[in-house]
């Protein structure tokens, strides 16, 4: 891996890695609690800013049927 390239994970990676549904990551993302670029269709989330969202811990809290 080159300096300054940051790995980035699509809605699926961070879904399937954090247990939750891709619509419950595309809401996080929605209302700002988890960054992300939109990239065509979809969105790329840094590995910095997964990081980041976890150590907020703001994820707790969220399901599915709230969403």
């Amino acid at each position: 891996m080159r300096m300054g390239l940051e790995k980035l994970h699509s809605v699926k990676e961070v879904a399937e890695a954090w247990g939750y549904s891709e619509k419950v990551i595309r809401q996080l993302i929605k209302v700002g609690q988890l960054k992300a670029v939109k990239v065509g269709k979809g969105y790329r989330i840094k590995d910095s800013d997964v990081k980041a969202c976890l150590e907020l811990a703001v994820v707790d809290g969220v399901h599915d049927e709230e969403v």
